[in-house]
């Protein structure tokens, strides 16, 4: 099979959400967290729909499982065994009994997998992807639809919206955010097919211009809406959070086509579900380090640093651990692309997407 030919305004894009997910575990001030929050998870599963592609059922469910719950479950175990020790030599997490991250595995939503939590995002995208075969399979051979599938995902993402008002119980395998996430999906693909050529189609200056008013859009919402959780179905305001997430996708698509193609944003690009599944793991290993060979305390650094020094840049702070994790987390790229590609539903040779 001929080797697929990349976007790169996707791997800039990709790139950028990934460095968002980096930074937002930071201590940086609440109005910024809340700003990245309103736009940054939506982002991921809009740019995972551009490559929606409908086949025989058998066929798809194959290909998702093993690009998305094969690597849900051998990254799981792999993060309960470096949470193992964080539970017995650091000890950490005292109150958790040993079985719960099995169990937590198992169930697959966030509240419960405390070991790796980024990780809930792959069970998720596993259920809104099944999820979307069978409506886009219901509208397929209809004249209209796109605009069908787009309502009909529209009433999805209200009752889920509904349930996340009472919250009767958190549902397994994150189906209770897959019923809002369908929507971003399923809004990548129309985008893909309907909008990106034919709508959005601007010059460089407007393209300046549009990133400027959707910026101050994102800003404006997020403050008005406070920081939205899709893992946590936190959405406060529904219409404020639509309005805020389809801005600041439509930002960082923009932003994403005026970079240049460069080896730097397509490598972090192609390699965004390494980052995003290790990148936890990665700051135990840093907060293990600190403790064990400097005997400091760098989570004393990570939540002190800006009440003792009111004056500290929040954004050089995120730098501080964010660059580190990306150092460290190199090889581990370059290792698992290389010997365990596996790891992430992938054969060796092939490009990660």
């Amino acid at each position: 099979m001929p080797k697929e030919k990349r976007i790169y305004w996707v791997d800039n894009a990709k790139a950028i959400g990934i460095l968002l997910v980096l930074i937002r575990h930071t201590p940086l001030p609440e109005k910024i967290l809340s700003f990245i929050y309103s736009f940054h998870i939506p982002l991921f599963f809009f740019l995972s729909g551009i490559f929606f592609k409908s086949s025989n059922f058998p066929d798809f469910f194959r290909k998702k499982y093993k690009r998305l719950l094969i690597p849900y479950f051998v990254i799981g175990l792999l993060s309960i065994l470096m949470w193992i020790p964080k539970k017995y030599i650091l000890e950490l997490d005292q109150d958790i009994e040993f079985w719960f991250p099995f169990f937590g595995l198992l169930y697959g939503n966030v509240n419960f997998i405390i070991f790796n939590k980024p990780i809930w995002f792959l069970v998720c995208l596993f259920v809104v992807n099944i999820s979307f075969f069978f409506i886009f399979k219901i509208f397929e051979n209809s004249k209209n639809k796109y605009f069908l599938i787009f309502g009909f995902l529209l009433l999805l993402a209200f009752f889920g919206y509904l349930y996340s008002l009472y919250k009767p119980l958190r549902l397994p395998w994150m189906m209770d955010t897959a019923l809002v996430a369908v929507l971003f999906f399923g809004l990548g693909l129309i985008y893909k097919h309907k909008l990106s050529k034919k709508v959005f189609t601007f010059t460089n200056q407007q393209k300046f211009t549009l990133i400027f008013i959707l910026f101050v859009i994102v800003v404006i919402i997020s403050i008005l809406n406070g920081r939205i959780d899709m893992a946590e179905i936190i959405f406060n305001n529904c219409f404020l959070f639509l309005v805020g997430s389809f801005s600041g996708i439509l930002m960082i698509i923009l932003i994403s086509e005026l970079i240049p193609k460069n080896r730097i944003f397509g490598y972090i690009g192609k390699n965004t579900m390494i980052i995003f599944t290790f990148h936890t793991p990665v700051y135990s290993i840093i907060i293990f380090i600190s403790i064990y060979l400097f005997k400091y305390p760098i989570t004393t650094i990570y939540t002190k640093l800006p009440l003792i020094n009111p004056e500290a840049n929040p954004i050089f702070i995120s730098m501080v651990f964010v660059l580190p994790t990306l150092i460290i987390l190199i090889p581990i790229i370059e290792l698992i692309n290389r010997k365990f590609p596996f790891l992430i539903g992938l054969e060796k040779n092939k490009d990660c997407k």
